[in-house]
């Protein structure tokens, strides 16, 4: 008998994830099963309502912790030609050589991952069929009936419980996007529409320039300055200006622009919640700066601050989308 693994995100577990679990322990070559939790360096959002700490908990209590290990993972956006082996290298060395099966459900093309590891047997479970409608139970659909229907649990003891504002913004954020996908639905054909932003990598002395977002998206988490770009300027001059904007920083744009260390395109198919906007980020290195620099928030930004740049690591799950590794990418290449 051997170990197998089952991988997921779990947002939130739920009974077709037991049913993966239990089916799996019924197969005689297996009497260890290792789950993986994914997205754990990711920031609450309405995609990922739940703490690791909260879905480890949901699933200790529903399985034979003698027999299941909860161990986390996280996911790696860049850079795009390692990311994939990335994430394939760090599975491996969270399950172990013991580990000799893989087993799983095959959703859609987000299980793409069931294939990534050759030197583990697949072992298939069909999805587990709702009573209602014979559908079969999602995850997915699980957080929109959150969303749309309120919060079922009222009592903070529970493991699925999200405290009232933590669900209000989740709620705000969720119908933004739901609005947003209509409004750009098929224009001017489906999938078609990509619409552009730039990013603000900005360091002085040891220190990087980041914000709290004030919208509905991603409301209080950490994110770069920066923004869509508009139809009649490039890519640096809506960097400038969305830096001007939402920080106020009382350097001028020539002054930041001689500053400018290079730049980097961003795509990842899956870097926004919504509709796909590719950025376009800029780093600007101020250490030589000698006058004093000054910054307050205003427009998208709640708070504008200086952090140390040896405390992001421990930062990483406050960051907005793909911020943080947008400044680690940034960092490696041009700092």
């Amino acid at each position: 008998m051997s170990t197998a693994v089952y991988i997921g995100r779990f947002q939130p577990f739920h009974r077709g994830h037991l049913h993966v679990i239990e089916e799996a322990l019924k197969d005689e070559r297996i009497n260890k099963l290792i789950v993986v939790v994914g997205s754990t360096n990711k920031a609450i959002t309405s995609k990922n309502p739940y703490t690791y700490e909260q879905r480890k908990a949901m699933i200790e209590a529903c399985v034979d912790n003698d027999k299941v290990t909860v161990k986390p993972s996280k996911d790696y956006m860049y850079p795009e030609l390692e990311k994939e082996n990335l994430w394939n290298e760090h599975i491996r060395e969270l399950i172990g050589s013991d580990c000799k099966y893989i087993v799983g459900y095959e959703k859609d093309n987000t299980s793409y991952y069931l294939k990534n590891f050759p030197e583990l047997e697949y072992i298939g479970v069909r999805g587990y069929e709702t009573a209602l409608d014979g559908s079969i139970l999602s995850a997915t659909n699980l957080r929109e009936d959150l969303y749309e229907n309120g919060n079922p649990y009222k009592d903070s003891s529970d493991l699925y419980y999200l405290c009232e504002e933590t669900l209000s913004n989740l709620t705000n954020e969720y119908k933004e996007l739901k609005a947003e996908a209509i409004r750009f639905k098929d224009y001017p054909y489906k999938a078609s529409l990509n619409c552009c932003c730039s990013d603000n990598v900005v360091i002085n002395k040891g220190k990087i320039l980041l914000i709290k977002r004030k919208g509905l998206i991603g409301h209080g988490l950490l994110a770069l300055a920066g923004g869509h770009k508009d139809s009649n300027e490039t890519h640096l001059q809506a960097s400038l200006r969305e830096l001007s904007e939402e920080t106020n920083i009382s350097l001028s744009k020539e002054v930041l622009a001689s500053k400018l260390k290079g730049s980097m395109s961003f795509d990842h198919p899956q870097r926004n919640l919504g509709v796909t906007k590719p950025t376009q980020a800029f780093l600007f290195d101020l250490t030589s700066v000698d006058e004093t620099i000054t910054v307050e928030p205003k427009d998208d930004a709640l708070e504008v601050m200086w952090v140390d740049l040896e405390e992001l690591p421990t930062m990483e799950t406050l960051f907005h989308d793909d911020h943080y590794d947008i400044i680690q990418e940034m960092l490696k290449n041009f700092k």
